[in-house]
């Protein structure tokens, strides 16, 4: 959606981007004729995501850019002047849902989660078109919610495995931590499902 660059707002102090990346967003603009992503806002039209975009249109003359709002996940806090995440802006019902349909383990290491306190997360990240729909929501520890950041579950794992395999390519100590890691890993989760198993 288009939205007038006049009612986008910035975080007070906030500095928009440095010089390397404006140029490196310049010459992207003007070699495809778009930004790589639509700059993302919260419901009080702050940025959450896409300050160097923002700031090459608003450098151009621009009236208009594309963005796209995620009303959940993140606010605005006008007395701290910072971005916040606002997992409490889900309501207690959707996070026991969620909670129940993980089986209370993170989506992302496997490991237990506490009810008290873990993240919702995003299978399709909402700047990528995700919703926030139950089925594309998943429970995840704060930790591993922000190493995944804003990838594609697909795109995260491929990411990390291909890491892994380069890094235990490098390195025969790091390889066989891997090997004896991932090893160890399969054991636990087997084992996992096997007392989870109701005869």
């Amino acid at each position: 959606m288009l939205v007038k660059i006049d009612d986008i707002k910035t975080i007070k102090g906030k500095r928009l981007a440095d010089k390397y990346k404006l140029e490196e967003r310049r010459i992207y603009f003007e070699s495809t004729g778009h930004f790589p992503r639509p700059v993302l806002l919260d419901s009080n039209n702050y940025i959450l995501n896409g300050y160097t975009s923002y700031a090459v249109a608003k450098e151009k003359g621009f009236t208009e850019i594309e963005c796209t709002y995620d009303l959940s996940v993140y606010g605005y806090n006008r007395n701290k002047r910072t971005r916040t995440e606002f997992n409490s802006s889900y309501s207690w019902e959707l996070k026991k849902m969620v909670y129940a349909k993980s089986g209370g383990i993170c989506a992302i290491c496997g490991q237990p989660l506490s009810i008290n306190n873990f993240n919702i997360d995003h299978w399709k990240p909402i700047n990528q078109g995700g919703t926030n729909e139950l089925d594309n929501l998943r429970a995840t520890h704060k930790s591993c919610n922000r190493l995944k950041n804003d990838f594609m579950a697909e795109e995260f794992f491929s990411s990390m495995t291909t890491i892994l395999a380069y890094q235990s390519g490098q390195n025969e100590e790091i390889a066989r931590m891997v090997i004896h890691t991932g090893i160890k890993l399969v054991i636990s989760m087997t084992a996992r499902k096997i007392r989870s198993f109701v005869f």
